[in-house]
């Protein structure tokens, strides 16, 4: 039989291989007759790298999204028509004698507030990852009372203009509009948002997203409104007027003041 420690037919062992280059070996390391010395790398670990920390992950942030969503499935549970009444008051003008006549109950009230407040806090985030923030949660907060603020001005405004270019039916039946539209908009715009706290990443492309839906609910309470007030060419006019003025320039004051807000 051959001595093969003498011939020397063992050669060095497949996991003991010497480095390709000097930067592959860790430091401190020699490699002789294809024996590593010195430490190694699985007896040192991997050198910690910061987890990137993203809106979805922010405890203050979700803090509030557990809040809102809360707040939302407990008054929702008894409300299953709601939604109905919602579409069908988005853009239905019919006068009904019992429509008018009946309000909404305490359940049914507190249902659209939690859906309005939804549509706030959704808004707010989309808003405050797309222009960017330090402290998420403190700045979705703020932008979240922002928004609310504005869907008041809005709701006022509503009624003002109702009062002064339309019956009081037809005012009510405007305030249904805006109710439904924006109650509506918190519901599509819940993915939307989501997306936007755990994939800040496509702010970009989740902005115009939210921003499409945005437009699209305000286009159809804006059509209501002029199938409700038009009777002239007077009353176009003033519809124009009251679009320049209610419609965009609250949209533009609202950009400059979400910039100075967020943290």
């Amino acid at each position: 039989m051959p001595d093969s420690i003498a011939n020397d037919t063992i050669g060095p062992l497949p996991w003991a291989r010497p480095f390709s280059t000097a930067d592959d070996a860790p430091t401190g390391v020699d490699v002789v007759g294809g024996v590593t010395h010195g430490p190694v790398a699985y007896t040192q670990g991997f050198v910690p790298e910061a987890r990137p920390v993203i809106p979805g992950t922010d405890s203050g942030v979700m803090a509030l999204v557990l809040a809102i969503f809360l707040l939302v499935a407990l008054s929702m549970s008894r409300c299953r028509g709601l939604l109905r009444n919602f579409v069908r008051d988005l853009w239905d003008i019919r006068r009904r004698q019992n429509a008018e006549a009946s309000g909404h109950t305490i359940v049914e009230t507190r249902a659209t507030v939690a859906l309005l407040l939804l549509t706030a806090f959704c808004e707010a985030a989309v808003v405050v990852v797309r222009l960017g923030a330090s402290d998420m949660a403190v700045s979705i907060g703020r932008e979240f009372a922002l928004m609310i603020a504005y869907m008041i001005f809005q709701l006022t405004a509503c009624n003002v203009v109702g009062y002064a270019f339309t019956t009081d039916a037809g005012r009510r039946q405007w305030n249904k509009g805006f109710i439904a539209s924006q109650a509506l908009l918190g519901i599509v715009l819940t993915p939307v948002a989501a997306a936007a706290l755990f994939f800040p990443e496509d702010s970009t492309m989740v902005f115009v997203v939210a921003a499409a839906a945005y437009i699209s609910a305000r286009v159809t309470f804006i059509a209501k409104g002029f199938r409700l007030f038009y009777d002239n060419f007077l009353s176009l006019l003033y519809f124009i007027l009251y679009f320049c003025t209610l419609e965009i320039a609250p949209v533009a004051a609202l950009y400059l003041i979400s910039i100075n807000i967020i943290a």
